[in-house]
C-alpha cells in the first residue's frame, strides 16, 4: 500500500475499517482496468478480475509498476495474487511479490476455527471469517481489521466517510461517495458510485509524492 521498495505498494494494499455512514454494501464481479499515475504521470497499471458462481467469488489481481528517473528505471513493481471467497469470508490466497528484485510469497487457506497464513516470517492463525484489502467490495467498510495480500499481516484499519464529490471519469462527471482511510501510516482516499461500483484511489506516498489509480 514505497516508491523506493516497499512504502508504494504499502499504499496500495492498504486496508479500510468501519464505515458510520449509510455506504452500499453491493459487492460486484466485473473487471477493473486501472491506469496508476504518479504525480500524473503514468507508471503502470492494475487490473481486478471478480467472477462469481453462486457464494463463491474468485479474484485474479495483477500490478505491474515501472518508475524512472531521466529514464533511468529506479523501481520495478510486480504483485499477482489469486483470491477465494465463500461470501465475504477468504478461502484461500496465493500472492507473490516482486520489488526491486526482491521477491516474497504468501499463501493461506480457511479451515473450520481459522484462516491460516504462511509468509517467509512463518505460519500466523487468523479468525475463521477475513476479508482482504479488496477496493471492488464495498462491504471491507464494515470490518475492523483486513488481511494484506502482499505481506500475510492483518491490520486494524479505520475509514472516514468525507461525503458526496463529483468525479469526472473518462469525459464524464458524476457524484460519488468519498471515504478517507487510515491504516498505520497510510492515507488512501477511495471514491465509490451510489450503487458501490469502485471508482478510483488516491494516495500520498511516504516521500510526498501522490500516486491515484483511475479507470481506463
Amino acid at each position: 500500500m514505497s516508491i523506493h521498495s516497499r512504502q508504494l505498494s504499502g499504499a496500495l494494499l492498504a486496508g479500510i475499517l468501519l464505515s458510520a455512514s449509510a455506504a452500499p454494501m453491493r459487492a460486484y464481479a466485473g473487471d477493473w482496468n486501472f491506469q496508476v499515475l504518479l504525480d500524473g504521470k503514468p507508471i503502470g497499471s492494475h487490473h481486478f478480475q471478480v467472477t462469481e458462481q453462486g457464494m463463491a467469488t474468485s479474484v485474479l489481481s495483477e500490478a505491474d509498476f515501472r518508475v524512472s528517473v531521466l529514464a533511468v528505471p529506479f523501481y520495478r513493481y510486480r504483485h499477482v495474487s489469486h483470491e477465494s471467497f465463500q461470501g465475504d469470508c477468504l478461502q484461500s490466497l496465493e500472492a507473490s511479490t516482486s520489488e526491486n528484485g526482491v521477491n516474497q510469497d504468501v499463501s493461506g487457506s480457511a479451515s473450520d476455527s481459522a484462516f491460516v497464513v504462511t509468509t517467509p516470517q512463518g505460519v500466523t492463525r487468523l479468525p475463521a471469517c477475513v476479508m482482504t484489502f479488496d477496493y471492488w467490495n464495498p462491504r471491507i467498510l464494515q470490518q475492523s481489521r483486513l488481511l494484506n495480500p502482499q505481506t500475510g499481516a492483518y491490520l486494524p484499519v479505520v475509514v472516514t466517510h468525507l461525503g458526496s464529490e463529483v468525479l469526472s471519469l473518462g469525459g464524464n462527471s458524476d457524484t460519488a461517495e468519498t471515504y478517507l482511510i487510515s491504516a498505520d501510516t497510510m492515507k488512501i482516499k477511495l471514491w465509490y458510485s451510489a450503487d458501490g461500483r469502485w471508482l478510483a484511489l488516491e494516495s500520498p506516498t511516504p516521500d510526498g509524492r501522490l500516486m491515484r489509480y483511475q479507470l481506463r
